[in-house]
């Protein structure tokens, strides 16, 4: 029988939460208690063009903030839709005068990996680029599907040994990568300041 009080992406956010100092704490109690508007993304340019694994996108979370993001999977069918994407979030802040030099390995990650909508580009939340990353590094990720108390990967299929990097299974809404983003940035704000 499934257990699903027992989540583990919970229990391991409650840990790392009480790890933290009362001031962000107090941070991230905020942002919990914030309004969408408050952490929503910039708008950047909206595209009907359908990213493809690979594809480098921008992300505007604050005033001259840019970070980059990353397609690791597209066109992927599951429970939760169709025509879906995994992406990752980068801690590489865009910096207009350089070409960009984008590290893809794991302590690079901001974010992710979480499955998204299109919307997410046609909307104008995720910027696309020129760029393209041909040979995507194989993460070990995957996601934790709740309703059924296990682990599995993006198309639904059980995944028998937990993953290195877990999200929760579903798709993102569309303020719930910028809530994650935000709270990394709290934790992480040395990627805030200039």
């Amino acid at each position: 029988m499934s257990d699903y009080t027992d989540n583990p992406i919970a229990r391991a956010w409650k840990k790392r939460y009480q790890n933290f100092s009362p001031d962000i704490q107090y941070k991230l109690d905020a942002l919990y208690n914030a309004s969408s508007k408050e952490y929503q993304f910039n708008v950047i340019k909206k595209s009907r063009k359908h990213p493809s694994k690979g594809d480098v996108f921008i992300i505007n979370p604050t005033e001259d903030l840019f970070l980059y993001g990353v397609v690791l999977n597209s066109n992927i069918n599951n429970i939760c839709g169709n025509d879906l994407y995994v992406i990752i979030i980068l801690k590489n802040r865009v910096k207009s005068n350089q070409k960009a030099e984008i590290k893809l390995i794991t302590n690079n990650i901001l974010v992710g990996p979480c499955i998204v909508g299109k919307e997410y580009w046609t909307r104008g939340f995720f910027g696309r680029t020129d760029m393209t990353i041909k040979d995507i590094p194989q993460f070990n990720y995957g996601f934790y599907y709740i309703g059924k108390s296990k682990y599995v990967d993006e198309f639904g299929n059980e995944i028998f040994e937990k993953p290195d990097m877990v999200e929760s299974f579903g798709v993102a809404t569309i303020t719930g990568i910028a809530y994650k983003v935000r709270k990394e940035l709290i934790i992480h704000s040395d990627l805030v300041k200039k």
